[in-house]
């Protein structure tokens, strides 16, 4: 406080009445405390806004007089995992400035984050009209037409989503799934070797790839994928238990349960319950690939 100048609060004045001092600030210190002093002068202009985001769930935040406030609120709000009192911020905020791409995103979060599911849906199409390579925008609008069963149409929105390494690998895999759902098993495949990745992203690609010739009922080719992808990665639940379950299904109870020794092997070093890696859906699944491996032949 005493090199940056903060602000500070006179003890027998109101409370809203701030001063800055500056006596004992060195000139080579100015420009950052302009910086400091700007940034304080935005959170204490919001603070009546962030301090109604702990408030309980339900209560209606402070009107926003600027949506430089709201979005401060927000972050704040969001900061706490209060997704709910943050949406609402984001959304005041939103009203003043409707066209405003980093608070139609952060809208856009919360309402996914709180399952409210026809704003997201509405926020993306605006975000695809700003800009119309929107990941998150194409991702929410492909998740929703997939659940309606109109593949072709979330295929096209996934489509959407293609910016960015990871973009095209997302945007890539959700294609392939959607044509594996309406059975073009071959043209789902060969959308995921159309695409040319890094190394780091080859073993993604395996993986989906064999989960959808394990489907698909081409076993061979499966596991095949299957060994290829869990020699580059062997540290991942949900790849070991796909590989144990498919080595089951082929008679090798020898492979599935050296699989499953190599999950329990995973998740031993994490004793408290926070900690484990395996998820209570995947530990039904692991007792049912014990099961399987321990009934008779």
């Amino acid at each position: 406080p005493y090199l940056l100048g903060l602000v500070r609060t006179e003890s027998r004045e109101p409370a809203d009445r701030v001063r800055v001092d500056c006596t004992r600030v060195r000139d080579p210190w100015r420009d950052k405390m302009l910086i400091a002093r700007a940034a304080i002068a935005a959170v204490i202009a919001a603070f009546p806004l962030i301090s109604s985001a702990s408030a309980r769930v339900g209560e209606r935040p402070t009107e926003m007089h600027s949506s430089l406030g709201g979005y401060l609120a927000g972050r704040v709000a969001h900061g706490q995992h209060e997704t709910d009192a943050a949406a609402l911020f984001y959304k005041s905020a939103l009203a003043k400035d409707p066209q405003n791409e980093i608070l139609l995103e952060q809208s856009q979060f919360m309402d996914v984050a709180e399952g409210r599911i026809a704003e997201a849906l509405e926020i993306s199409r605006q975000l695809l009209k700003l800009q119309t390579s929107h990941r998150i925008g194409g991702l929410v609008l492909g998740v929703d037409a997939a659940k309606q069963g109109r593949f072709a149409d979330a295929g096209e929105s996934f489509k959407l989503a293609a910016s960015g390494l990871v973009g095209e690998l997302t945007s890539t895999l959700s294609v392939a799934w959607t044509k594996y759902a309406v059975g073009d098993v071959d043209g789902a495949l060969n959308e995921i070797d159309g695409l040319k990745q890094a190394e780091w992203a080859q073993f993604y690609l395996r993986y989906h790839k064999a989960l959808i010739c394990d489907l698909a009922g081409r076993q061979q080719e499966a596991g095949r994928l299957y060994e290829r992808a869990f020699r580059g990665e062997q540290r991942l639940v949900r790849l070991t238990l796909a590989y144990a379950q498919h080595a089951l299904a082929r008679g090798d109870r020898k492979l599935a349960r050296s699989m499953l020794e190599e999950v329990r092997r995973i998740d031993e070093p994490r004793t408290p319950e926070e900690d484990r890696v395996v998820t209570k859906r995947e530990e039904e699944v692991l007792q049912l690939i014990a099961d399987g491996c321990s009934t008779p032949e």
